[in-house]
């Protein structure tokens, strides 16, 4: 039931699971190889972003709630 998105060291999309397909009317074959830019809606604070890529490029994972994606139309 978790959204999961996977991305490469660049942030490039390789891989996102069907719960995230559901939430954000995308496929996987629409999305891989794109930057997850294509989901900004312009809400979610930047500290968040800030947050979210200090903890990847540390090699940790992230989870977070408080990113709003814009779904695709």
């Amino acid at each position: 039931t978790d959204a999961i998105i996977i991305t490469n060291k660049k942030g490039i999309i390789e891989y996102v699971n069907p719960a995230w397909e559901s939430l954000n009317g995308y496929s996987l074959a629409e999305v891989i190889n794109k930057n997850p830019n294509i989901l900004k809606s312009g809400l979610t604070r930047k500290q968040t972003y800030t947050q979210l890529w200090k903890q990847l490029t540390s090699a940790n994972p992230y989870s977070t709630e408080q990113i709003i994606n814009k779904r695709k139309v």
